[in-house]
């Protein structure tokens, strides 16, 4: 199931940078709730998704799985730009997993909570930080380029 997880939010993320909204509906449960202005803005500033890492926790209320994934790099930056993002994944109804965005029941999400907190996700999400702010003090290109997206240029 690792490497099908794996594949799912590889094969989502490059649809996503392709702005193919058409192309995510093989990962997603339902491209209606995609905000496509939303991904095109994303997109002005991301080159390529590489190393993607996924962190996968298998739910026990449903036949699901949490799943942490990792690493961007932007435009005109030579460094990579460490990122995470956390995804709902589960089995559809013709048995393929696909990214869940919907309604979850109270059990669900207060497993997904628990995840979230847990020790393992809190150290990834403070390591992840910890790199991007090492990042953004020492490389002057990473420095401007946040600078300019608070700015909102």
């Amino acid at each position: 199931v690792k490497e099908q997880i794996d594949e799912i939010v590889s094969g989502y993320l490059n649809a996503k940078l392709d702005d193919n909204i058409s192309g995510m509906k093989k990962y997603v449960n339902d491209i209606t709730v995609i905000d496509e202005k939303k991904i095109q803005a994303q997109n002005q500033s991301i080159e390529s998704y590489n190393n993607i890492k996924c962190t996968v926790k298998k739910c026990y209320s449903a036949d699901a799985y949490r799943v942490y994934a990792c690493d961007i790099k932007a435009f005109g930056v030579e460094s990579m730009l460490p990122s995470l993002s956390a995804y709902y994944i589960k089995r559809a109804a013709d048995g393929e997993y696909e990214i869940y965005f919907g309604k979850i029941n109270s059990n669900e999400q207060k497993e997904i909570l628990k995840f979230d907190k847990s020790d393992e996700i809190t150290a990834l999400k403070d390591s992840v930080q910890k790199r991007m702010n090492d990042l953004i003090s020492t490389d002057e290109e990473v420095r401007t380029l946040f600078n300019e997206l608070k700015s909102g240029e």
